[in-house]
């Protein structure tokens, strides 16, 4: 299980450092508001930071991988009630 939260945590980071790039202006590969990608880069980078610190100073395994998956699951859902919600011609 700790595997899964390195790769996870590992990707969690790298996607929020990206987001939080084109927020700040250094990269320009967001489609997406401003706002929209601030969110979801200060998502990416708290769960996957908090997921390391509870796996390697609390040795806390399964909350860590339940944190470290959570940023997936929450995009996810936002997907799903964007879909059913959404108005499209």
């Amino acid at each position: 299980m700790k595997i899964l939260i390195w790769l996870f945590s590992i990707l969690n980071l790298g996607l929020g450092t990206r987001n939080m790039l084109n927020v700040v202006g250094v990269l320009q590969t967001s489609k997406y508001a401003p706002q929209t990608t601030l969110v979801f880069g200060l998502l990416f980078l708290a769960m996957g930071g908090g997921a390391l610190y509870l796996m390697l100073a609390k040795a806390q395994i399964r909350p860590a991988l339940w944190i470290s998956i959570g940023p997936w699951v929450l995009g996810l859902a936002a997907m799903v009630i964007q879909l059913m919600v959404g108005k499209y011609p």
